[in-house]
């Protein structure tokens, strides 16, 4: 799964660049979206170092930052995320590319730009995808996808799969740099694990397949943050498990999340401070959400998050909007709790509080 952020202050050319990557990716790969409306939010996901994407779509201009700011502290901290602007700024294109930023397209040319350059990076995606090693005098390309993890032991590094390992001589320090932008996260001086391999973490040793691994001191808060991330989503043919920790729904202790589960929700995590409040309709101008199907009003529900645990649900529609499948009515407001599923209109269209 590709795991794409997009952080822009004006609603409707986040879900004209979300409906863009959409179109151009859906049949390369299964796609989950994270959205901020307002860059202070992804500024404290950044400092806390719990950014939940690989593929971050960024303005240049915010009204208290500047995207290229925030693209100076991801890389000062070294996290795994890869950066594309779109922006209606045109003369910062030399300082995008001084930040590894993957494309720098125009606002204005979006819609022919932003497709070729987002084919582009899946192409050199896919081509960085694996590594070369030479193993008992045979050259091999490892997909990096199917290494659980690397061990080092004196000058000899194992490729652990799941189906064999791989010895290879070299450093630990020299294949880092090319895994860590895979999903890896190094939790010991002898050992670097891909964060999706990582089954549980009891005390200061990972369990990784059928092996269970030393964390060291140095390491042990980060992995911990990175583990408490894992999103764990069961994608029936009718339904959805979506198991949501609350360290992946808010990531932050003041954010909580609407988790698209199903419809056009589907792959969407949108965040929520204390005291914010969320419009969900057709409406592009009054809606923070915009979703494009007909029986969806223009205004269809708000969703205002009153407390860490605590939400409030409104009615704006007549076409129903349900909370754990209890009819509201329009005009009609009712408390609901992290956890609990919203349907609009019937429920093909569902999201949960986080």
């Amino acid at each position: 799964m590709l795991r794409i952020g997009i952080c822009d202050e004006n609603t409707k050319d986040r879900t004209v660049i979300r409906q863009i990557v959409t179109d151009t990716l859906f049949r390369e790969e299964e796609l989950s979206y994270i959205e901020y409306a307002e860059a202070e939010t992804l500024e404290q996901e950044i400092q806390a170092s719990t950014v939940p994407f690989d593929l971050l779509l960024m303005e240049m201009k915010y009204k208290n930052t500047s995207g290229l700011q925030l693209a100076k502290q991801i890389r000062e901290k070294n996290l795994d995320v890869d950066l594309l602007f779109v922006t209606d700024e045109s003369d910062h294109v030399y300082e995008g590319y001084h930040v590894q930023a993957q494309g720098y397209v125009l606002k204005e040319d979006m819609k022919t730009q932003l497709p070729d350059c987002l084919r582009q990076y899946m192409k050199r995606r896919a081509q960085a995808g694996t590594i070369l090693v030479k193993s008992e005098s045979v050259v091999r390309s490892i997909p990096i996808a199917t290494i659980r993890y690397i061990e080092s032991r004196a000058r000899v590094l194992l490729l652990h799969t799941k189906n064999e390992v791989i010895p290879f001589y070299g450093k630990l320090a020299d294949i880092e740099h090319k895994v860590l932008q895979h999903g890896f996260v190094r939790i010991h001086q002898s050992f670097l694990v891909r964060k999706a391999a990582i089954a549980a973490i009891n005390g200061y040793e990972a369990v990784v397949g059928e092996d269970t691994l030393p964390i060291s001191r140095k390491y042990y808060k980060t992995v911990q943050i990175q583990f408490q991330l894992k999103q764990k989503i069961q994608v029936a043919e009718e339904d959805i498990d979506l198991t949501v920790t609350r360290s992946l729904a808010k990531s932050m202790e003041d954010n909580g999340a609407i988790i698209g589960t199903k419809g056009e929700l589907l792959g969407i995590i949108y965040r929520m401070k204390n005291g914010e409040s969320l419009t969900i309709g057709r409406d592009a101008e009054k809606c923070q959400i915009v979703l494009k199907k007909s029986n969806v009003s223009r205004e269809h529900c708000i969703v205002r998050r009153l407390d860490d645990d605590t939400y409030e649900v409104e009615d704006c529609s007549k076409n129903g909007v349900y909370v754990e499948g209890a009819y509201l009515g329009k005009g009609n407001k009712v408390q609901a709790e992290t956890g609990n599923r919203v349907w609009l209109c019937d429920e093909s269209q569902e999201f949960r509080l986080g």
